[in-house]
């Protein structure tokens, strides 16, 4: 149910597979990213070992990357700034 609307019904947002996420991160697919992005900012438990998954992937690429930290609320744009950033 949504805070500003309680009309709204919000979808439970499904468990992606990690590894595939990771594919497509790497890739360079933004809306992955964005779906990745909000895998590891989640702050519920069920996402948590998903999150870790992920990040321990990323952390094992060889590729040169340049790592920075970008805030702002969920669905704020963040994967967005990473595009301009590249």
């Amino acid at each position: 149910m949504s805070v500003f609307n309680p009309d709204i019904k919000l979808s439970k947002w499904k468990l992606p597979d990690v590894n595939e996420l990771y594919q497509q991160v790497v890739s360079g697919n933004r809306f992955e990213l964005s779906k990745a992005i909000t895998l590891v900012e989640s702050e519920g438990e069920e996402f948590r070992p998903q999150a870790e998954k992920l990040i321990e992937l990323c952390l094992q690429n060889k590729k040169q990357s340049l790592r920075i930290g970008i805030s702002g609320a969920p669905g704020a744009g963040k994967a967005l700034c990473l595009k301009v950033l590249e």
